[in-house]
């Protein structure tokens, strides 16, 4: 998914220098029964725009209760901020990559350049 957005600069500026707070590195949530494990990590960004983040989201199923395990999928984010709008490109699933991630989101910034000017 790709989303793109015009905050004020000071509330863009924040959001992409603020850390993932400890505690929110890793949980666990509980949805129809299964019960997933999340870890959070933030990568090395690729350069776009004036600043850019990228975050991995990792869901690790635990089951139900006397089964096995449910399988994993990741979740890939790059948040950029660029001349007044910040962009969010999204990959989730179990094959999606980092590497993908960051292609198609150098794609999108490209994109979004030459519209937005």
């Amino acid at each position: 998914s790709e989303i793109l957005l015009a905050p004020p600069d000071s509330l863009a500026a924040t959001a992409l220098d603020q850390p993932v707070p400890g505690e929110c590195t890793h949980y666990r949530a509980a949805v129809g029964g299964r019960t997933y494990d999340y870890t959070v990590k933030t990568e090395p960004a690729p350069r776009l725009g004036q600043a850019a983040r990228e975050l991995n989201v990792h869901a690790a199923g635990a089951g139900t209760v006397g089964t096995s395990g449910a399988g994993t999928v990741d979740v890939w984010t790059v948040i950029y901020r660029a001349n007044g709008y910040v962009g969010a490109i999204t990959l989730v699933g179990a094959a999606a990559t980092r590497k993908d991630l960051e292609s198609i989101a150098r794609r999108a910034y490209d994109q979004a350049q030459r519209s937005l000017q």
